[in-house]
């Protein structure tokens, strides 16, 4: 996960908030499946690293509280249907009308990506949520 700082909300009446950005967070189990390559003494991956997704987004939320935002974490999300799954069962919000383009260079500009958040609430609701999971108080978790 690689975060930025200085980026502002995208909800409306929350404009001008800070939050912390996640620039990039490739750890869908998708992203985790690697063939076994015997040679080089490695065996195949998949979904061992189950949980690391909420565990970032946690750690985002914390970063944010730490640096006065309340929580407030914003990303673009890629168009995958599970992607974009994850991140609503976590509770956050996509931003109407906000689309971010991939690169900033309007020549090589990609189709546009939705805008996803994390207000000061629903950080709370995602961390408690995810906190019952980890004590084993409830099923689940995202």
């Amino acid at each position: 996960m690689s975060v930025r700082i200085g980026e502002v909300s995208r909800r409306p009446g929350h404009r001008s908030d800070p939050v912390v950005f996640i620039e990039h967070l490739g750890i869908a189990p998708w992203n985790q499946a690697f063939p076994a390559e015997p040679e080089h003494g490695l065996p195949a991956t998949g979904g061992e690293l189950r949980g690391l997704g909420r565990l970032c987004l946690i750690a985002a939320i914390d970063m944010s509280r730490d640096l006065g935002f309340g929580g407030r974490v914003a990303l673009v999300s890629e168009k995958e249907p599970r992607t974009i799954r994850f991140y609503v069962r976590a509770g956050m919000k996509q931003v109407p009308d906000v689309l971010e383009a991939v690169t900033e260079d309007p020549e090589n500009a990609l189709e546009p990506f939705p805008w996803y958040e994390f207000d000061e609430v629903d950080a709370a609701d995602y961390e408690r949520r995810e906190m019952m999971v980890m004590l084993g108080q409830t099923e689940g978790g995202v």
